[in-house]
């Protein structure tokens, strides 16, 4: 091996050249029926060729299977080689396209793997948004703009991210290219969810199913294509609308599909999304096993953002296995991850996971603090899904504190409130649970039935969800 490196070195770099590129010449004849399985020697060599044109080629195709085999690390050092060498390209629009379509994979693999906030990707973002405005609103810019929206959606930019969905489901509408628009009415349903608007996200995430849906085994295993997040996405929205059961059952599909497609960011993706809906539901009987998935996924693949997700859910389940204090730490944790992970969308609704938790582990001036922060987030970011639990959160607070219970009740108020301006029928029945034990302790026993009554009634599913269960046990009290 020492006196192959000292040849190579010796040569002259032109002649080194000559000889990459004959190599490469020489396979691609000798292996003409199954060049798949040497994109990385023909990268090798073309890369260290004359021959830029067919080192982009090489090294982008070798990427896109590098990424499809779960090898991060090498898809990530072939589309960056590539990226680097187009601008030795000779300028044109197919150039321009050509340096979109790596950049937005190659963006899309290191957020993945390496986080939303470092500072690295900053020149290749503007790179991608200059692209993007060079080339204008067309089918050939959707991938670019997909990419940014995601981006700005895991940073809780939301203002830009609806700005870009939006654009995405225009440009998408006319095209006969079902991934396209299914991923535009994808883009649209996510951010809907976190903005809080319930309704409109189920719309947008059901036509985003449905058109996967009419050949998911063709859809599934492209990269463009967003099956198992829209399945995700689509069972929170109908979790938030009240409807437990059909939220599980969707989610339960989103798993299995992990599981077919085994790729482990979107394994990952799908238990996070899973571990969350278990606390949405309150049903910690399989939780546990999830976590410890999701951890081991996100450890092996060094998953950055969801490591710091999975340790969070850690110690939360170790503060319900009675280890407040060292549950509670590992969550503080967590959230610093987040934030410096720029993973702000999921750290803001991490915060009122943190205020519950306080509450469960009577640290209440700890948890009044976290709200306050989760409140300044909302605002700062426009995240409004965990909005009027964080209200019902405060006001069971407040109560805990002792002597507020004017303040506690206006806190319940405002989060039924806000739960019926999102359509949010379980936060309302949490926070309407909430309100009619306040006003039975206070001796208001009719108030407090005409508060939860109408609501549980509405329910036409889960009714042997705890939510549920809790709130026909607490009517039945008040009979």
């Amino acid at each position: 091996a020492l006196t192959q490196e000292v040849a190579y070195d010796s040569m002259l770099v032109e002649r080194r050249r000559q000889i990459h590129e004959i190599t490469a010449a020489a396979l691609e004849e000798m292996f003409a029926d199954s060049l798949d399985d040497h994109l990385g020697e023909l990268a090798h060599h073309y890369s260290r060729s004359a021959n830029v044109t067919k080192a982009v080629h090489y090294l982008k195709l070798a990427g896109q299977q590098a990424g499809r085999r779960s090898a991060y690390q090498d898809a990530l050092d072939y589309l960056k080689n590539a990226t680097d060498l187009v601008p030795r390209l000779p300028p044109s629009r197919d150039r321009d396209l050509l340096e979109l379509e790596l950049r937005v994979a190659h963006g899309a693999l290191f957020t993945a793997v390496r986080a939303f906030a470092m500072p690295e990707m900053e020149p290749s973002i503007r790179r991608v948004e200059e692209l993007c405005e060079q080339l204008g609103d067309s089918s050939v810019t959707l991938s670019g703009l997909f990419g940014l929206w995601s981006l700005n959606l895991a940073r809780a930019r939301l203002d830009e991210a609806l700005r870009m969905a939006t654009r995405l489901v225009e440009i998408a509408a006319p095209l006969h290219d079902p991934v396209a628009l299914g991923s535009a009415h994808s883009a649209m349903g996510g951010t809907s969810v976190w903005l809080g608007k319930f309704r409109q996200a189920r719309e947008h995430l059901e036509q985003t199913v449905a058109i996967f849906d009419r050949d998911v085994a063709q859809f599934l295993p492209l990269q463009g294509a967003p099956v198992i997040p829209a399945h995700c996405q689509l069972a929170w929205a109908l979790w938030m609308l009240g409807h437990p059961t059909e939220a599980n059952s969707v989610m339960a599909r989103a798993l299995a599909l992990a599981d077919q497609l085994k790729r482990p960011f979107s394994t990952a993706f799908a238990l996070l999304y899973s571990v969350a809906l278990d606390d949405f539901r309150r049903d910690y009987r399989s939780i546990g096993p999830k976590i410890d998935a999701l951890d081991e996924i996100s450890r092996e693949n060094g998953f950055a953002s969801w490591m710091d997700s999975a340790t969070l859910s850690l110690g939360r389940a170790r503060i319900f296995a009675g280890d407040p204090h060292g549950g509670l730490e590992m969550m503080t944790n967590a959230l610093g991850g987040l934030r410096e992970h720029g993973a702000e969308m999921i750290r803001t609704y991490s915060l009122t996971l943190v205020a519950d938790s306080c509450l469960a582990t009577d640290q209440i001036e700890h948890g009044l603090d976290v709200i306050e922060q989760a409140f300044e987030s909302f605002d700062a970011t426009g995240v409004r899904l965990p909005e009027a639990e964080a209200y019902r959160l405060k006001g069971e607070l407040l109560l805990r504190r002792g002597r507020a219970e004017s303040d506690a009740a206006g806190a319940f108020r405002r989060a039924i409130e806000v739960a019926r301006m999102q359509d949010a029928k379980s936060w309302e029945l949490r926070a309407a649970i909430s309100l009619a034990r306040l006003l039975s302790r206070e001796g208001q026993p009719d108030e407090a039935r005409l508060a939860l009554s109408p609501v549980y009634q509405w329910f036409p599913e889960g009714l042997d969800t705890p939510d549920l269960l809790e709130g026909a046990a607490l009517l039945r009290s008040l009979a």
